[in-house]
């Protein structure tokens, strides 16, 4: 096609033109049909202008020259290039982004797949599980899960509820004696429920 003008009221013609053109299929999904030859050419169209007080009439202006380009040499190629690559991560091979840390040997965490193209263990949740309720909470993608956007030591005789993200009164019935636990680096066991939680700064 010809480039359209700025003036929506300009017509050219003809609006398009035959050029040669790269496409067709290979012989594998990791290959694209691309130029590898091209040469310039000069295409004359005319230049009109709709009157609005004469709306029949197409009156040509003149002769307008776009400089296209024409595809005379394709070939089978790569379609994804190195530069699609993150270097720093991936290396180029095969016609893909491959990890320089392969999965084969990583154990990602519950609730952690591991991801090609970051080349790390990201959460499968999707997106309506990382939408978090109360609005107390927000997902935390260190554990894939909704966590309180901040955890605070409760008063004597309150304990804090991770569901409700507040301090509640602790009634007597729900004392409760946690087995000695050992939570992972950087979580804290909370009764009464005996869950390893992840503090927040107030």
């Amino acid at each position: 096609p010809i480039p359209k003008d700025r003036d929506p009221a300009v017509f050219l013609w003809p609006p398009c033109v035959e050029l040669h053109r790269c496409g067709g299929c290979c012989n594998n999904e990791l290959f694209v049909c691309e130029a590898t030859k091209t040469n310039s050419v000069d295409v004359k169209v005319y230049r009109t202008s709709f009157d609005q007080k004469n709306p029949e009439a197409l009156p040509v202006e003149g002769i307008q020259t776009f400089r296209l380009t024409n595809e005379t040499g394709c070939e089978c190629s790569c379609k994804v290039k190195s530069d699609h690559c993150n270097l720093d991560i991936h290396r180029h091979e095969n016609c893909q982004c491959v990890c320089k840390q392969p999965e084969k040997g990583v154990t990602c965490m519950e609730r952690k797949v591991w991801d090609e193209s970051t080349c790390s263990c990201l959460c499968k949740a999707s997106m309506s599980d990382r939408i978090c309720y109360p609005r107390k909470k927000m997902w935390d993608d260190s554990t894939c899960q909704c966590e309180c956007k901040r955890t605070i030591s409760c008063k004597e005789g309150y304990v804090w509820n991770i569901d409700k993200c507040r301090c509640e009164r602790l009634k007597p019935f729900t004392v409760k004696h946690c087995p000695p636990t050992d939570c992972p680096l950087g979580r804290l066991l909370m009764p009464p429920t005996c869950e390893c939680i992840q503090p927040r700064d107030v």
